[in-house]
């Protein structure tokens, strides 16, 4: 739970109230790890377990609510949970003081809220996963490649976030690590030769089941979100990602024994360093994204030329 200031009123009251007004004790705890607030017909229990420095403390305050003292309670329920960009939670100030009373005292009851907000930069950690297609754009000529489910699969390392005071904004960066995969579509199979990714007949009696290439990379995203609806429960962001791309390797699997051919080659050369177009919307925790990269996949003079595009789903963790 983020560190919270949370003041409670223990009211001591009678079985019966007196004509004179009593004044409620007021108990301030830091970081309570549960509260649990009871209503019934007679009475009103708000019961607090734990806190940031005793994992054991216990308070616990009732108020009897009879037709005799005339008692009103009215709760209002605090907003604890707050959906930002990128799944951020806010640090919140919070002033909440309640005043149960009857028509021998005082008859009002008040509550009163106040968030604090602020510019900040922070870190969240492990922010996010990522998966959906990945697809070539203008793909080369005389080679079918396409993209399979989970083909662009993505996972958030850390984030780096920085909300503007007005809260409803935020930029954020990080590191992600990611794997894509390619698919070759029409007659034939992929096989590294001289150094260049070429496409080739299938080996004599064999029955191709796929022909892949695939890689692997880790990112530098740079991000501008804006929080709109109640409680900024839909996120809108764009913007950009450098990518450091490695590990290219194809991969061939058949659907007999396949120990008297190689399936596997690597050392394929990437374009090194890439950088992709990002935009998406989140619905709390679910959202949606596409990626656009302007840059060839493959190192220029090693094989065909494609840029890439992907499209998928997002979770925040």
């Amino acid at each position: 739970m983020k560190t919270r200031n949370i003041i409670l009123p223990a009211i001591l009251l009678a079985s019966g109230l007196t004509a004179a007004a009593q004044t409620p004790d007021t108990l301030r705890v830091k970081n309570v790890n549960e509260v649990v607030v009871v209503t019934s017909r007679n009475e009103q229990t708000v019961s607090l377990k734990g806190s940031a420095n005793d994992s054991t403390f216990r308070y616990e305050s009732r108020v009897s609510i009879t037709s005799e003292s005339d008692v009103s309670v009215r709760e209002n329920r605090l907003d604890l949970f707050n959906w930002d960009i990128l799944q951020d939670r806010r640090d919140r100030r919070m002033n909440d003081t309640t005043t149960v009373s009857g028509s021998h005292g005082t008859t009002a009851t008040s509550k009163s809220k106040s968030h604090k907000r602020y510019s900040r930069v922070y870190s969240t950690g492990l922010d996010y996963v990522g998966a959906g297609f990945a697809f070539p754009y203008d793909g080369p000529a005389g080679m079918e490649i396409g993209g399979t489910a989970l083909s662009d699969i993505f996972v958030n390392i850390e984030s780096v976030k920085f909300r503007f005071a007005w809260n409803h904004m935020c930029i954020s960066s990080g590191l992600n690590a990611g794997y894509r995969s390619f698919r070759l579509m029409d007659e034939g199979i992929l096989v590294r030769q001289d150094g260049k990714v070429v496409k080739a007949a299938i080996p004599h009696d064999l029955e191709l089941k796929r022909s892949a290439l695939r890689s692997n990379y880790l990112s530098v995203p740079a991000l501008l979100g804006l929080s709109i609806g109640r409680n900024g429960m839909f996120e809108l962001y764009g913007g950009a990602e450098i990518c450091f791309n490695f590990n290219g390797r194809i991969k061939n699997k058949y659907s007999q024994d396949q120990s008297a051919v190689p399936t596997k080659f690597t050392d394929i050369h990437l374009e090194r360093f890439t950088w992709n177009y990002i935009a998406g919307i989140n619905f709390c925790d679910l959202g949606v994204y596409a990626k656009y990269s302007p840059c060839p996949f493959l190192a220029e003079g090693y094989g065909p030329s494609f840029n890439t595009y992907s499209i998928g789903v997002i979770l925040d963790l």
